[in-house]
């Protein structure tokens, strides 16, 4: 992402009615004025988890854009209308932090063994997956026509700010989390 890779609203023509931004993560679908032109814009985001970052965990939208022409003689010379609408089959995906300093187990006098903090970081991994299981299993999950393949395997990020403690293995410790998680 550099300086060019991108689209200025200042360099959209003044003709231009609704600016539809793609190639987005997070989904802001309702529609806001542009603060340089006439035109609106809408974002309605990636339907799916493409990376594995804060807006991706938020709900995702499809929008249904309805164009019409607009009467002779208004500014604009079409009208439309977006409907946002909420995905309701989308894997359940959860997104925390975690500062193994905070943490009142991990306490500054004790020895901190790689086992304790493997086990607090079991213990947080664990209540993610029940919170993302919980949105996974609202009621309007089970009204799908076309349902996600193994529902109850979730998304879950844990950053973990180590400063002060080892390292634990990544692919050793997500092992532990196969068939409970989509990305173990």
């Amino acid at each position: 992402r550099g300086l060019k890779s991108h689209i200025h609203e200042d360099m959209i023509p003044k003709w231009i009615d609704l600016v539809i931004w793609g190639h987005e993560h997070e989904s802001r679908s309702n529609l806001q004025n542009s603060t340089v032109g006439t035109f609106r814009i809408t974002q309605p985001g990636s339907t799916v988890a493409t990376s594995l970052v804060e807006g991706e965990a938020k709900q995702k939208h499809v929008c249904l854009v309805s164009v019409r022409q607009a009467p002779e003689g208004t500014a604009s010379s079409h009208q439309f209308m977006l409907k946002s609408i909420p995905l309701t089959m989308v894997r359940s995906f959860v997104v925390d932090e975690l500062v193994l300093a905070d943490v009142e187990e991990l306490g500054e006098d004790e020895v901190r063994s790689s086992e304790d903090i493997n086990a607090v970081l079991a213990a947080k991994v664990e209540s993610l997956i029940e919170v993302a299981r919980a949105n996974t299993l609202a009621p309007h999950f089970a009204e799908q026509r076309c349902r996600v393949q193994n529902p109850e395997q979730v998304l879950v990020r844990l950053r973990v700010d180590h400063t002060g403690f080892d390292a634990v293995n990544a692919n050793k410790f997500g092992g532990q989390f196969v068939g409970k998680v989509a990305n173990p």
